[in-house]
């Protein structure tokens, strides 16, 4: 028998019950528990559940903390979000190095520093880059301030 319950239920029954581990080997129950229909308190990851009680395997109760769809989306954010750091990086390289643009913005590079302030710690590697950032767009705000200077003189 296979219970699906829903993220709310599964929790309030867990608060309650306080029993996120198996009783045999003591392991993390957070994604999976078996528990039997005979009312025992325990509960068991999916390897000790044939020991979880003398009843019948046909009693045990598989319970999902999520569903196959909601773990396949979970699954997919944590990806993108370990993946960030990473494109972030490439993006940047290429704004640096000028690729696609003969020339990136201002507000190009200033936009990607504004998205590395919310990945900066994530890894040496990004906060090089947004040094390297940071430079590059003080260097070009000194040069749009001496041009406007410039100008100014001249009219």
């Amino acid at each position: 028998k296979r219970l699906n319950l829903s993220m709310q239920e599964f929790r309030r029954r867990r608060d309650e019950a306080q029993r996120d581990e198996c009783f045999h080997c003591k392991g993390s129950t957070f994604l999976f528990q078996v528990r039997c229909s005979c009312g025992k308190k325990e509960v068991s990851c999916v390897w000790h559940a044939d020991s979880l009680c003398e009843c019948a395997l046909s009693k045990r109760i598989l319970e999902e903390r999520f569903s196959e769809e909601e773990m396949k989306d979970l699954l997919a954010e944590e990806k993108a979000r370990a993946d960030a750091p990473k494109e972030w990086s490439i993006r940047s390289e290429e704004l640096l190095r000028g690729e696609g643009e003969s020339v990136p913005s201002v507000k190009a590079l200033q936009q990607q520093l504004v998205e590395g302030e919310t990945m900066v710690r994530t890894s040496p590697l990004i906060q090089l880059k947004m040094a390297e950032l940071r430079s590059v767009v003080d260097a070009c705000k000194q040069w749009s301030s001496k041009a406007q200077k410039l100008k100014s003189s001249l009219a």
